[in-house]
């Protein structure tokens, strides 16, 4: 008979499965409070990579026993946190009975024990990045992580506890990690990198505004609660786009809202990147939205993944101060232990690269005062709505960004962060969203040249704008005036029928003054769009502007008119080969012609609807005819004017009272 076994020792102490199980399993929140529980009954912090450290020096049999001693979704939840991919590589491999569970010893080796992404390890006194091959052997990566050094003694890697090891810097500015009162440097080349992250959240900081004397309360009691919006978004989840997620919620202090909806056109087999999770802890609200880069499941899986370890961190270093009330100096470097935390932990993770966050902390303080704080990496976008009506841009971005470039991003370099710092009023709406969000907020996306949203601003918000640009809209220079399309914001172009060579040279022309004009023009839009927008719920809102606005139904009917040319052009894809550059674009324009003739009463129905103007004005009809004799033109009029259908999440955080 098989000995059952219902204990794990770590850091020399024995401590049951219930116990490592609490630790490791169930709400992340909750795992922290049972963490420091224990550390403070015994000293011993139980986390992930200590159970792993654990497990991977038992023999099968141990194993065995250990699984024989609890239920089969202990064992998962037990093994999960340890390795992400247990559950996807093990499913559909292991078969269970009512009478046995059993499982190889590759399976485990190459399953539950291997870390399949590279993390950090204390080896002969020295920090290196390891991870396991297929044997259960760890490897040291070299420093461009194209080959693998075999580890001569397996069993004295030390697995780095990033939860209770705190990120340093020494005098000669050398960064440093405080592993159990030991101070270990960085391997090369992340030293070079986290030093330039370093400088980066050193500007946030300075750049901060500081609130004289504020603390922050964050005082425990029996009974306050921890609530997550996590478990309801995760089991509600479905990539399917036609699936809109939304959850409200309500105490005492503040409103919040979280939505989350996939792009509209979303292939069959893709997935929504963003990932929107709300946390409420002793009386301080932690919203994040983090956007990972392509429409993949593993996508997916990253963003979830990302806020996840970064909320860990976060939590743990401010709960770990062990104080009723916080200064803002001690958020900011919570904040910064946490970004840097959670930038070297996912080295290496490929579903993590290129992540971008919006993140914010709402911070009751003493004086009973509502406060923001908090910082954005990459296109995300973070705004504010005021009691009043008016909005403020926390986050802007640049007038001539591409929507293809992300910034600065988690899983890459970091080398710009936007920080985040404002006092709340009562009524005041802070809003946290991804591109899907941010770029719906810009003139580019809502096929506004920059002479019509000049002329926006100028007509809705004059006193908003600068002396310079309020005479530049009285008076448009040549400058601006030929920018004829929504297309000149940006160097980027959605067809070779945009004139891109024509757009760049346009940028290229462009002074130092009119850079910076463009610049303000670009972030003061954004603002009045959101002051436009009216209603105590803002988030449906804008939900509906992102996802279900007359651009947006432009650009889906716009995709479903180039897929339509692409078939044709497959269609005649042999006879294309064997034509010439010159016959090959004249065949193209017939073919985009051919398609567009047949929906031209469609272009010209969004025309009316985009433009707002009647469809037997004397303007619209005289651009209607020149349709009516070349409708190629229709196509070139509305692929500069549609908007853009994306991942959507938004988070709105209503302050109560103030």
């Amino acid at each position: 008979m098989i000995e059952k076994i219902s204990y794990l020792k770590i850091d020399k102490q024995i401590f049951s499965l219930n116990e490592v199980n609490s630790c490791t399993t169930g709400n992340w929140i909750g795992r922290t409070f049972q963490r420091l529980k224990i550390k403070l009954r015994t000293g011993v912090s139980i986390n992930a990579e200590k159970v792993d450290n654990s497990l991977k020096e038992l023999s099968l049999t141990s194993l065995l026993n250990i699984h024989n001693s609890t239920k089969i979704n202990e064992l998962y939840g037990l093994l999960k946190h340890t390795n992400k991919l247990f559950q996807s590589n093990l499913k559909g491999r292991v078969q269970y009975t009512k009478d046995t569970r059993t499982f190889t010893e590759k399976i485990l080796i190459s399953n539950l024990t291997c870390a399949k992404s590279p993390v950090l390890a204390k080896y002969n006194n020295q920090l290196l990045w390891v991870v396991k091959n297929e044997k259960g052997k760890w490897q040291e990566l070299s420093k461009d992580n194209s080959s693998q050094l075999i580890l001569e003694n397996n069993a004295a890697v030390e697995l780095i506890d990033f939860e209770s090891a705190r990120v340093e810097f020494s005098s000669d500015g050398k960064f440093m990690i405080n592993v159990n009162q030991q101070m270990m440097i960085l391997p090369e080349p992340e030293q070079r990198e986290v030093l330039s992250l370093n400088k980066s959240i050193e500007e946030m900081i300075t750049a901060m505004p500081r609130a004289d004397k504020v603390q922050f309360t964050f005082k425990a009691s029996d009974k306050s609660s921890v609530k997550t919006t996590e478990p309801a978004l995760t089991e509600a989840f479905i990539k399917d786009s036609s699936k809109f997620f939304s959850e409200t919620s309500a105490n005492d202090q503040i409103t919040t809202s979280v939505m989350l909806q996939a792009k509209g056109y979303l292939p069959e087999g893709e997935y929504g990147a963003d990932w929107a999770t709300v946390d409420q802890l002793r009386g301080c609200t932690l919203a994040i939205v983090a956007d990972a880069a392509n429409n993949k499941e593993d996508s997916h899986k990253g963003s979830v993944d990302l806020t996840r370890r970064f909320r860990k961190h976060l939590w743990s270093n401010l709960i770990q101060l062990g104080s009723s009330s916080l200064s803002q100096e001690q958020v900011q470097i919570a904040l910064t232990q946490a970004i840097v935390k959670t930038q070297y932990e996912t080295k290496g993770d490929p579903n993590c690269a290129k992540c971008t966050m919006a993140c914010t902390l709402v911070l009751p303080a003493q004086d009973g005062s509502s406060h923001a704080m908090g910082f954005c990496i990459g296109d995300s976008r973070v705004m504010l709505k005021k009691a009043n009506g008016s909005a403020l841009d926390l986050t802007p971005t640049v007038y001539s960004s591409p929507y293809s470039d992300t910034g600065s991003a988690f899983g890459s370099r970091i080398n710009q962060i936007t920080p985040i710092y404002c006092k709340l009023d009562a009524g005041d709406t802070l809003l946290l969203g991804s591109d899907g969000f941010g770029d719906n907020m810009e003139p580019k996306t809502l096929g506004k040249t920059p002479n019509e949203a000049l002329q926006e601003v100028f007509l809705s918000a004059p006193d908003s704008m600068s002396d310079e640009l309020r005479a530049l809209a009285k008076n448009p220079q040549e400058w601006l005036i030929k920018a004829s399309t929504p297309n000149y914001w940006t160097l980027e172009s959605m067809s070779s029928m945009n004139r891109s060579q024509e757009i760049g040279d346009w940028h290229k022309s462009l002074s130092e003054d009119a850079k910076k004009l463009l610049q303000e023009l670009h972030n003061l839009y954004s603002v009045l769009v959101l002051t436009k927008m009216e209603g105590a719920d803002i988030g449906p809102t804008i939900h509906r502007h992102s996802t279900q606005s007359d651009s947006i139904k432009a650009s889906l009917f716009f995709k479903k008119v180039g897929n339509a040319i692409n078939m044709e052009k497959s269609r005649q894809s042999q006879p294309l080969k064997s034509k010439s550059k010159k016959d090959y674009e004249a065949t193209e324009i017939v073919i985009i012609t051919h398609v567009v003739q047949k929906q031209l009463s469609d272009f010209k129905n969004f025309a009316v609807q985009i433009t707002g103007m009647p469809g037997d004005s004397e303007e619209m009809q005289e651009m209607f005819q020149t349709w009516d004799g070349n409708p190629i033109l229709a196509y070139k009029w509305l692929s500069s004017r549609v908007g853009k259908p994306d991942d959507f999440s938004l988070i709105a955080l209503q302050v109560k009272s103030s």
